[in-house]
């Protein structure tokens, strides 16, 4: 049985251009830390996600369903 090509999650993560919106994000956007740590953390989950399908594993898009909450007049819509 032939293995399938590994590609390391490094390279992915240079070549497929999330390092540079990620940065653009960070120098762009002041403030937001848990929001710009949720970015980060679905950035991964979709790279991850790209790696497990080109292993031929089991892959599924995620469910990106989102709820926010917070004071009334706060910007929520």
């Amino acid at each position: 049985m032939d293995a399938a090509p590994q590609t390391h999650p490094r390279a992915l993560y240079e070549s497929s251009g999330v390092k540079a919106l990620l940065d653009q994000l960070d120098a762009e956007l002041i403030g937001l830390a848990p929001v710009k740590g949720r970015i980060r953390d679905i950035a991964a989950l979709l790279l991850i996600d790209r790696l497990r399908s080109e292993q031929g594993l089991q892959s599924q898009p995620p469910s990106l369903h989102m709820s926010f909450t917070g004071n009334p007049g706060t910007g929520k819509t």
